[in-house]
């Protein structure tokens, strides 16, 4: 990938309990047989990737 792009994405808590959701954004550039992690914990639905 080059540049950067912001990805976002929609959640909800489906057991309605109000747990604070907490979020792992993974990246494949080979169709999904192997995937690396961008980020981990995060707290908001949108993270920044250069």
């Amino acid at each position: 990938m080059t540049g950067s792009t912001t990805v976002t994405w929609t959640a909800g808590d489906s057991d309605g309990d109000g747990d604070s959701l907490r979020y792992l954004v993974e990246y494949s550039s080979d169709n999904g047989a192997t995937w690396s992690i961008l980020a981990t914990g995060l707290t908001e639905t949108s993270l920044q990737v250069d």
